[in-house]
């Protein structure tokens, strides 16, 4: 459950939004696809071809590196990386901290701390949605999933290992107090699933709806949809209908031309019953 800014749909998900309760769940695909098509995808990364496997309570990732030593880059060799995935003091990132590194077979940490330097002497990630200090990696969430720009608290995070999905992390977000959390879980439970949120207001049908609590996604209805225009008689001339393929939608006009408008409607719907349109909210 968010609040944003944005007054039209188009604007979605691009919007900078405010999450109240959620939760993001990362299964380790989505883990991959995170890590190599946004946060290690920039000119010159030192990071490629991340693979990840979730574990409790630890990460893995098996990846590809090119370390440099006094500035020079060296080749691209083969590591892996262990350790747990915790919430900053900030609540803003996620943090990785490797409790073990391995390159050839070789545990390289003990080295590296016997020589007295770190992870970042070596690796040299200055993002604005991954940084690597000393041994550890920050991920800032909230701006590390494009389009999505999410302004909200990482609460806790757990794994999840046994889902139709495979092991997934699930990473609980939100404002407002834990206790206020757990009580709108409990209402959202009767809600359809998906993401409600309140906007100034929505355009929708071709018209401003004004301050709205709008559903972005829903189960497709089993009851019918029923668009009364009448109470917006001076937007009629401008409004635009958008038929859903699987939907029937029974649309209510004003004037002596109800009955010659809800025809036509029906016969256009029966013509082009192959025209998908994306349901947007209810």
């Amino acid at each position: 459950m968010a609040s944003t800014q944005s007054t039209d749909l188009g604007q979605l998900p691009t919007a900078k939004q405010t999450v109240h309760v959620g939760e993001i769940s990362l299964s380790e695909t989505a883990m991959n696809t995170l890590m190599n098509k946004a946060l290690f995808n920039f000119e010159g990364s030192p990071i490629r071809q991340v693979n990840t496997t979730i574990g409790e309570p630890h990460l893995q990732l098996s990846l590809q590196v090119k370390p440099e030593i006094f500035g020079i880059p060296l080749f691209w060799l083969p590591a892996k990386l262990s350790g747990p995935l915790l919430i900053s003091n900030d609540k803003q990132h996620l943090e990785f901290t490797p409790t073990e590194v391995r390159m050839f077979g070789l545990s390289m940490l003990p080295l590296i701390d016997y020589a007295g330097l770190k992870l970042s002497s070596f690796i040299k990630i200055e993002e604005a949605a991954v940084k690597l200090h000393d041994n550890t990696i920050q991920i800032a969430l909230g701006s590390a999933l494009p389009p999505l720009q999410l302004s909200t608290e990482l609460r806790a995070i757990k794994t999840v290992m046994r889902s139709p999905i495979g092991p997934y992390l699930q990473v609980h977000v939100g404002t407002l107090p834990v206790e206020k959390i757990g009580e709108i879980y409990n209402a959202m439970e009767l809600l359809p699933l998906g993401l409600w949120m309140k906007t100034p207001e929505f355009t929708a049908l071709g018209m401003r709806t004004g301050p709205t609590l709008g559903h972005v996604y829903n189960d497709p209805r089993k009851e019918r949809l029923i668009i009364d225009l009448a109470q917006y008689p001076d937007l009629v001339a401008t409004a635009t209908l958008r038929l859903p393929k699987t939907e029937r939608v029974w649309v209510s006009m004003p004037g002596h031309r109800t009955n010659y408008l809800q025809n036509k409607s029906e016969r256009h719907r029966h013509k082009n019953q192959t025209h998908q349109v994306p349901d947007h909210h209810q």
